[in-house]
């Protein structure tokens, strides 16, 4: 909030020298009404969509006494659903602030018969209230109108690209033509949009470009943004909005942190205190040679690229929770870990070497108002798919965690038993009177007493589910993910909320801690109801009148876990061994450890948390809670742990492990006007941290933990699992960088291959040719194959094992469709001694 006095800074002191006579003089004078001055748009939106937007508000006070004001904002169409502001104006002065205002309705952005456009305008309007001493009166505009009405611009949902940078040199984000030569920052922008530009991922040509001195101080005000491109220092003088900012971050956010335009010591904070990198010095390069690492290297030959103005370059010492993707001259240009339930991604080179300038021979840009975008580089293309990974529709979401609660939330229904008596009564009593009317003469009576009967058992069916909803007390439940940043306290929770309710009434809703519950509103149309900000991380609703029943909301919240939970591994003689320190977390089961290669390891933990994984230990594919027979719950989990962690849709790199459970569920910030404690669960993901191999001893690598990357002439790529044509591939298997330098000794390949009418082929790799290891006529059955020749088990300096696969066209004389071939599983256990020397990064 910004308060700015009306009269001169030159007449200050004269106004403290008589406050206390202008405030007695000022309680007999007539109160002069606030004035609204400004309603618009701020933050990370700069248009109205159906996400959570920002406002900023301008409210003028000229009393001579400060004033309560509350601030009402609400849509045309929608206005039965309102959202305020509770602000405090000091006397004689104009007070800035911002507020909340919830997703644009769905109703009001396409309206029935009309195309879709990527921009309209649409109505907001605005009230103003004096509160003070407690009575709310409303204030009129000057105009004629009664309420403040704005045309505002709506965009349809899509994924949004924020930038925040130091100075653009001129207000508008497209240069005019005599604009200076393009800066740096210039630079930034223009990378930012070719990022957009990509015919994978679609997006339109909106970049936001933050021109706020500050952030909104809560990570609610970045709902709906996916991508936060940090290019600049000057968040470094904004302590809440950096807060905030990280916040986003560990809810599920995207942060693309440009370091040769910011600070080392900004990162830090936004990462919780540790950068987990060092910057050695910053310099200027005039030739690059950009190159994968690790899981991205290619075979391709490099290019390298000549300039006449030279790029920004930092040269930074990367730690262990960071995995580099691309290095120049040896030093890492580009390098990723995940913070909570996001990623953030740290480029180190400029702008300008991750792209080139578009030429004739180019495609036409998909950007009508920028046709000049850059086209990226093939590192560069690499780094946005994890930005802007390919659609998952059957990612996890909110919604998904509604089955897990169906045990803990909700009354009983009559049992069947209770049923079979009534509907046999009811049979009974019938028969009884219409023998006993039969007998004495009077069957017509029969028509009126027959339905008598039925309304009787109807109503006993209703007394007795009346009954059982009564004696049901108001249940609160919750379904959690809760993904642990160990590098802060703040730990972001997100999930699903039940609220059970016997009685339909008013409901007291708010939260002092900050979060948002998006609870479901519907059938309640026509009844105002208003959602009111009193601070940062205040907020109730008002005139919120639910019916009885259960009421369902997604949540993104932020809790406190002040003691450390941590899973520290190694590879030993047998296999991974390790301990989960669980802090405050209750009540584990269901554990698993998820390795690179997709595949899940069942984890017994020991009461002090140690455990111990092997081969034997794996799960079947597909699988990933252990027991031959599921309870109804573990099935739930089943499902829940498939959509988050099948194929490499989970927001995460393939050469990442996760150590995985369920627990007890953390409080809500959220309060209901009673102390009722949630019942559910929580599902906690914890990224493993695996200490270094001590040198000269003796590791097992269990099969699924060395990723595989696919090399081709652009880069490194996921492997074809299956296709109908023939294919060969060159595979490259990523020993875990905390056992080298190693020396292979010996090394099992397992895979289950389908491959019908076909040949497949497996061969290694010399320092001179390939050499063929087996091959299999028509592969049905999981097969494995030993690699115990020292020629073939060198790796490249990033600690890479190298083999190919080839399937072979099918047998003449089949059909005219070739059958298609799958390969459900390849993966590779690795076996040797580790070597004194310096470790990988």
């Amino acid at each position: 909030m910004i308060l700015r006095p009306i009269l001169p800074s030159s007449f200050l002191a004269l106004v403290l020298t008589f406050l206390s006579f202008l405030t007695v003089r000022g309680e007999g004078e007539e109160v002069r009404p606030l004035r609204l001055d400004g309603v618009t748009l701020t933050g990370p939106h700069s248009y109205l969509t159906e996400n959570w937007t920002t406002l900023e508000l301008t409210v003028m006070n000229p009393n001579p006494m400060g004033r309560d004001a509350r601030v009402v904002a609400f849509y045309a169409s929608q206005p039965d659903l309102q959202y305020a502001r509770d602000v405090w104006i000091p006397p004689r002065s104009i007070v800035s602030t911002w507020m909340l205002i919830g997703p644009a309705p769905v109703s009001a952005a396409a309206p029935a018969g009309r195309p879709s456009t990527p921009s309209r305008a649409m109505e907001l309007q605005t009230l103003i209230y004096d509160r003070t001493g407690g009575e709310e009166r409303l204030i009129l505009p000057r105009s004629e109108e009664r309420i403040r009405t704005r045309l505002t611009t709506y965009r349809p949902r899509e994924p949004l690209t924020c930038i925040l940078l130091d100075d653009l040199g001129y207000e508008d984000p497209q240069p005019p033509p005599d604009a200076a030569p393009p800066s740096e920052t210039d630079d930034a922008l223009e990378l930012v949009r070719a990022f957009r530009a990509g015919s994978s991922r679609s997006l339109s040509d909106h970049v936001l470009v933050i021109r706020d001195s500050l952030l909104p101080p809560t990570p609610d005000a970045f709902d709906g943004v996916d991508h936060f491109v940090l290019a600049g220092r000057r968040l470094l003088d904004d302590p809440p909005g950096i807060i905030a900012l990280r916040r986003w971050l560990e809810q599920g956010g995207k942060l693309w942190v440009m370091l040769d335009r910011t600070d080392p010591d900004l990162v830090r904070r936004i990462l919780g205190g540790v950068a987990g990198f060092e910057v050695v010095d910053r310099t200027s390069l005039t030739t690059v040679l950009v190159e994968g690492r690790g899981n991205m290297a290619s075979d391709a030959e490099a290019m390298t690229r000549e300039f006449e103005r030279p790029l920004d370059f930092v040269r930074v010492h990367v730690g262990p929770e960071f995995t580099v993707l691309h290095s120049v001259n040896g030093w890492p240009a580009s390098f990723t870990r995940s913070v909570g339930q996001g990623r953030v991604i740290i480029t180190t080179l400029g702008a300008r070497g991750w792209c080139r300038p578009r030429i004739a021979s180019d495609t036409k840009s998909a950007f009508e108002h920028f046709p000049d975008v850059p086209i990226l580089l093939p590192p560069m293309d690499a780094l946005s798919q994890e930005l802007q990974p390919p659609p998952d529709a059957n990612r996890l979401t909110a919604t998904a965690l509604a089955p897990l609660m169906t045990e803990d939330i909700g009354y009983r229904v009559v049992s069947l038993g209770t049923a079979g008596m009534i509907f046999a009564g009811f049979l009974v009593l019938l028969l009884v009177l219409g023998t006993s009317l039969r007998h004495w003469g009077r069957l017509e009576f029969l028509g009126w007493v027959g339905p008598l009967v039925a309304l009787s058992a109807a109503a006993a069916f209703l007394f007795l589910g009346e009954g059982s909803r009564r004696a049901v007390p108001p249940t609160l439940a919750v379904a959690q993910i809760i993904a642990m940043n160990r590098r802060s306290s703040d730990q972001a929770v997100t999930g699903l909320l039940g609220l059970y309710r016997p009685e339909s009434g008013p409901i007291s809703l708010s939260s002092d801690q900050g979060g948002l519950l998006q609870l479901d509103m519907g059938g309640l149309e026509g009844h105002t109801r208003r959602f009111v900000m009193s601070d940062v991380d205040a907020w109730h609703w008002e005139d919120l009148d639910l019916p009885a029943g259960v009421r369902l909301g997604a949540f993104q919240a932020t809790a406190q876990i002040n003691e450390p939970i941590l899973a520290i591994v190694h590879f030993g003689p047998e296999g991974l061994v390790g301990k989960v320190s669980l802090g405050m977390m209750r009540g584990l089961s269901d554990a698993l450890i998820h390795a690179p290669s997709q595949r899940s390891f069942a984890v017994r933990l020991e009461p002090d948390g140690a455990f111990a994984i092997n081969g034997d230990n794996l799960l079947p594919s597909g699988l990933y809670v252990a027991g031959a027979v599921l309870s109804d719950r573990q099935q739930k989990r089943q499902t829940i742990y498939g959509r988050l962690l099948a194929g490499s849709k989970a927001g995460r790199r393939s050469d990442e492990t996760l150590f995985l459970a369920w627990s007890d569920p953390l409080g809500v910030p959220f309060t209901f006007g009673s102390e009722t404690p949630p019942k559910g669960s929580a599902l906690l993901s914890l990224p493993l941290e695996l200490e270094p191999t001590k040198p000269d001893e003796r590791v097992t690598i269990p099969r699924a933990f060395a990723s595989v990357r696919r090399i081709m002439s652009l880069g490194a790529t996921q492997p074809n699992m299956e296709g109908q044509q023939a294919m060969a591939q060159h595979l490259r298997f990523q020993v875990p960088p905390s056992v080298l330098p190693m020396k292979i000794e010996t090394a099992r390949l397992f895979m289950k291959v389908d491959a019908p009418s076909r040949r497949f082929t497996i061969r290694g790799f010399t320092a001179k040719e390939p050499v063929e290891l087996r091959t299999l006529e028509n592969p049905l059955d999981p097969v494995e194959i030993a690699i115990d020749r020292d020629d073939l088990l060198s790796v490249d300096d990033q600690g890479g094992l190298h083999l190919e696969i080839e399937v072979s066209d099918p047998a003449p004389g089949g059909p005219e469709q070739p059958p298609k071939w799958t390969i459900h599983y390849l993966e590779i256990e690795i076996v040797g001694r580790t070597l004194a020397g310096k470790r990988s990064e």
